[in-house]
């Protein structure tokens, strides 16, 4: 009967430290502004997407946070790192198309220019026959 009740007490002790992990990953998620989901706190606590739906005291405290979040945006940090990393590749891009019109239109009066000066030369050999 004694190992019974150890075995009881044991897996009662293992419940309160599983519901206690994912209590405290909750509150840390919502103290990092981070988005309240099951998905994520099953990757971040290593417990069971049912473990999160089926105890009483995790999904009370699951709803508490995701009603105090909801209407909130939230925004991956990896989101916003490529974001500001777009934009930078997107200014060197804009950089280089600019310096390319620019060489572009050198090269046009350049071409202009030497277009002129071919004439000029064709038309003095046509008048020195």
């Amino acid at each position: 009967m004694k190992n019974y009740e150890k075995m009881v007490e044991s897996n009662h002790q293992m419940n309160q430290n599983k519901i206690d992990l994912a209590v405290s990953e909750i509150q840390k998620m919502l103290d990092e502004n981070l988005r309240v989901a099951v998905g994520e706190l099953v990757k971040r606590t290593g417990l069971s997407r049912g473990f999160f739906y089926k105890n009483g005291e995790v999904r009370r405290a699951l709803d508490r946070a995701q009603d105090l979040q909801s209407g909130k945006t939230f925004v991956k940090p990896q989101q916003v790192i490529l974001d500001k990393a777009m934009e930078k590749q997107l200014l060197l891009v804009k950089r280089q198309l600019a310096n390319a019109q620019e060489e572009n239109q050198t090269l046009k009066e350049e071409n202009q220019r030497l277009q002129r000066a071919l004439k000029k030369k064709e038309l003095n050999f046509i008048k020195s026959l």
